[in-house]
């Protein structure tokens, strides 16, 4: 059964920016997880080992992060802040694994010198190869609402 899509496929521009809101967040929480890191391991010998498995961990609970918020509810961050939202053809999310498979192919397209953002040049849905292969497409829905009155003296 087909379902309503939560609005157009979203622009190249508005993905790009909610990339770029989600990279500052993954950037920071990195910074911030380096430096516990590096204190909890005291500058002994072990650092180089603490930071290896560090990232590790942090690579993992990203993963899960992107796979559990745009599965489960098809958002992140940045793509909440903009108004964006992955969904399935049926225009619901995606679910974890679909999310997951996203994320992999998402990683490898951009590995590749950001091939993998290529075919949404070309397609009018704008899905990229990780859209395609997870059979998702980003929709621009609606923004985080304002409370009323805010900003109002």
């Amino acid at each position: 059964m087909a379902g309503t899509l939560p609005g157009p496929p979203a622009s190249l521009a508005a993905r790009m920016a909610a990339a770029l809101l989600d990279g500052a967040v993954l950037w920071v929480s990195g910074v911030l997880w380096g430096f516990t890191v590096l204190r909890l391991a005291g500058g002994s010998g072990r650092s180089a080992v603490a930071l290896i498995a560090g990232e590790a961990i942090l690579l993992a609970g990203w993963g899960a992060y992107f796979a559990w918020a745009e599965g489960r509810w098809g958002l992140s961050l940045g793509k909440l802040a903009l108004g964006l939202q992955v969904v399935g053809w049926d225009g619901r999310p995606i679910g974890v694994r679909r999310a997951l498979l996203r994320l992999a192919a998402k990683v490898a397209g951009l590995a590749l010198f950001g091939l993998g953002w290529l075919p949404a040049l070309a397609s009018p849905e704008r899905q990229a190869w990780h859209d395609r292969l997870a059979g998702s497409l980003v929709c621009a829905s609606q923004a985080w609402p304002a409370r009323e009155g805010a900003g109002r003296p």
